[in-house]
């Protein structure tokens, strides 16, 4: 990796990026160079470690792509679960529940301790917040004069 530090700092930094020429320009040196795409497999979780540190879900969700599009299972699902446990810690529901739908879709299995804290929170959630009942709002007789 010594004699490739410069191209994978490179890729990094347009993988990170907000820009989407930048975005584009990192997709371009994967298609060019298998050593970097080696590289990013081997580094995929520690990439998107840093990544979610910066709250950059979107690059998570690029990286991602990336793998399934060179089909890297194993590292889609390091990946993976890397995101599923930062949506567990912020109680992103809708965040894990898209990751479970998308898992199922892959045939791919999350870890059981994932799936068990994933159903205790939805458990918590509807415990603590309970189904409303609806309230009769008594209406009050209003005398128009025109």
């Amino acid at each position: 990796m010594s004699d490739h530090y410069p191209l994978v700092c490179f890729w990094h930094l347009c993988w990170a990026s907000s820009w989407f020429s930048d975005q584009m320009l990192g997709n371009e040196l994967l298609e060019t160079s298998d050593v970097l795409l080696e590289i990013v497999g081997e580094k995929a979780t520690a990439f998107s470690i840093m990544a979610l540190k910066d709250y950059n879900e979107d690059a998570v969700v690029r990286l991602l792509q990336t793998l399934l599009k060179y089909d890297m299972m194993m590292e889609y699902v390091a990946v993976l679960q890397v995101l599923f446990t930062y949506k567990l810690r912020n109680r992103d529901i809708r965040g894990c529940s898209e990751i479970i739908r998308n898992c199922e879709a892959l045939g791919v299995n999350l870890p059981s301790d994932q799936q068990g804290r994933y159903i205790k929170m939805l458990i918590d959630d509807k415990k603590q917040w309970p189904r409303a009942q609806p309230t009769k709002t008594t209406s009050k007789d209003f005398k128009l004069k025109f």
